[in-house]
């Protein structure tokens, strides 16, 4: 016997980051796995933080 929808996604275990554990913010359509403190560490910003003067 199937069980009803509700009862399915309100007992899904809670979504964690990747990296740390902590749980993470659940958003429609939302794939990260890892919690914002974690993913700025590990994301490379496309504009360099100092310049060379030429």
């Amino acid at each position: 016997m199937l069980i009803p929808a509700k009862d399915f996604f309100d007992n899904l275990p809670v979504k964690q980051c990747d990296k740390c554990g902590n749980p993470l913010e659940e958003q429609n359509e939302c794939y990260v796995t890892q919690c914002p403190d974690c993913q700025d560490s590990s994301l490379y910003s496309s504009f360099p933080t100092s310049r060379r003067d030429a």
